[in-house]
């Protein structure tokens, strides 16, 4: 990210965000003709986070480990993900990160071809 334009792969697989009141909210990307997508942040924010979506523990893949730590979290007295790492887990973009999410970073592992589907979903 530089500036207000930042350079992916596919946005497809990523997002932006800012931080307001403990949490992150979405900023909407806009391809721009040169393979860049510029954003417009909201006045006053200095700082934008960009996440892989599903990226638990920000190394740049969506493996296993993303599928454990949501998994741990999700589980009564599970350790509590920090505000970006509830972003990147926020699969489907709906705010809340539960089951949902687990399931649909399982169906990326899946066809990843790096996890069986029923050993990914379980606890």
């Amino acid at each position: 990210v530089r500036g207000n334009k930042v350079t992916v792969l596919s946005l497809a697989a990523c997002k932006l965000g800012y931080l307001e009141n403990g949490e992150y909210v979405a900023i909407e990307a806009i391809a721009n003709g040169d393979g860049t997508y510029g954003f417009t942040a909201p006045e006053g924010v200095e700082e934008v986070l960009l996440v892989v979506i599903g990226d638990v523990d920000a190394d740049g893949d969506v493996d296993e480990l993303d599928l454990a730590m949501l998994a741990a979290s999700l589980m009564p007295a599970g350790e509590a993900l920090t505000a970006e790492q509830q972003f990147a887990a926020d699969v489907n973009g709906n705010g809340v990160v539960n089951s949902a999410d687990r399931v649909l970073i399982a169906r990326s592992l899946l066809e990843k071809n790096t996890n069986d589907f029923y050993r990914a979903l379980s606890w």
